[in-house]
């Protein structure tokens, strides 16, 4: 193992907020066993617990809880959203980058609609899903994608709210297309208008409205190297946002992503905090049950044809984090220190421990067990702590 490099103060920030918002989404959301147990123990039946250390592409060593329990939400859970955006990510990018090296072409597509304060979030989806399946079926729509030489998709929904307008709900599609840049791009200037007609007869079916001008947005992504896979972190999760950037917003002023409401519900009183949490909560029941991101099986196919390689397409979260690499150092631990860590709110602490001095942080846990359990035993008292710890 390299000599350990502590974590950058900026990554530091991010971890401590999402901790932050995860411990609100507890405290808002009780009665959601999930995300109330989330990294709230460690489990140890049917794995070693322990520390894996890994080191960054820039020097620096990350500490995580190997057999931490996690709930995989990642629509409503902080901390499983941001790591469950990155590995769809990485997933994405992986597809991405091989099709671009056999000279495939992509497009990038926006569906919206129109929206406004009262509008309820779960309705909206379930019209903006009839909608999205009254175009996948429109005749007019399926003859572009014969133009486009469509072969396959990648899909993702996000969400943004605001006190003007209400829910702003949209999906993302990357189209893989196998037809020449220079020609994709002729194509969509030639089919542009009848795109965006299409998607507004799909909303009229489904109750909605969207404009020519702003209800379906599509462009050629050029430089996949860049472009794209800098989207993919839009695509594949609104998390991803708040995760790498806490100080992002929605695109336009005054819309939130879901994460940011949470943060402003932590970090507000009074009729705001009860508005927030209102928002919040309808967010979470909403999307319960719900897709967020998807490959289509036809680009899996032809990303395994290409490089003969199977790629899932979207692993167990429990199993990525529990696996130790090669390149990764692990150290076993016994899992009632680990609970100790967790239970008495010292997961940041602890891990600022392990990535600065491994052997000390652990010492310093077993060392805080210890004292914990002593202090249960009848008649102690911090008087004789540390009489005991002398004698020990």
């Amino acid at each position: 193992m390299a000599d350990i490099v502590a974590l950058s103060s900026q990554r530091q920030k991010k971890r401590c907020l999402t901790n932050h918002l995860h411990k609100k989404a507890r405290q808002l959301m009780p009665y959601d066993d999930r995300i109330h147990f989330c990294g709230s123990h460690v489990q140890n039946e049917f794995i070693k617990p322990g520390v894996i250390l890994t080191e960054t592409t820039n020097g620096e060593t990350c500490a995580r809880i190997r057999g931490i329990a996690r709930c995989g939400s990642s629509w409503s859970c902080p901390t499983c959203g941001a790591l469950k955006a990155e590995q769809r990510t990485q997933t994405a990018a992986a597809i991405i980058k091989t099709l671009d090296t056999q000279r495939y072409s992509f497009v990038f597509m926006t569906f919206t609609c129109f929206h406004k304060p009262g509008m309820g979030l779960n309705d909206l989806i379930d019209r903006h899903s009839k909608a999205m399946q009254v175009f996948k079926q429109d005749k007019s729509a399926r003859n572009v994608k014969k133009a486009f030489e469509f072969q396959g998709a990648i899909i993702g929904a996000d969400s943004t709210w605001s006190d003007k307008n209400g829910w702003h709900w949209h999906i993302h599609e990357l189209w893989a297309c196998a037809k020449d840049s220079d020609d994709i791009q002729a194509d969509i200037e030639q089919f542009k208008s009848t795109l965006k007609q299409r998607w507004q007869h799909a909303c009229k079916r489904s109750g909605l409205y969207a404009s020519l001008s702003n209800g379906l947005h599509i462009k050629q992504m050029f430089s996949p190297d860049h472009d794209t896979v800098g989207y993919i972190a839009k695509i594949s999760d609104p998390v991803r946002e708040v995760s790498s950037q806490y100080t992002k917003g929605g695109r336009k002023e005054g819309h939130m992503t879901p994460f940011q409401i949470l943060e402003k519900y932590a970090n507000t009183t009074g009729k705001l905090k009860r508005r927030m949490a209102a928002v919040y909560k309808e967010y979470v029941e909403s999307t319960k049950g719900r897709r967020q991101f998807r490959i289509d099986t036809k680009l899996k196919g032809l990303y395994e044809e290409i490089t003969g390689e199977l790629i899932e397409l979207d692993p167990d979260l429990v199993e990525s984090l529990n696996a130790v690499k090669p390149e990764e150092h692990f150290i076993p631990m016994l899992g009632s220190t680990l609970n100790w860590v967790l239970m008495n709110d010292h997961y940041i602490e602890f891990l600022e421990r392990c990535e600065a001095d491994i052997g000390a942080a652990q010492r310093w846990a077993e060392e805080g067990e210890r004292l914990s359990f002593l202090r249960s035993i009848s008649g102690f008292s911090e008087a004789n702590q540390d009489m005991i710890v002398f004698a020990a």
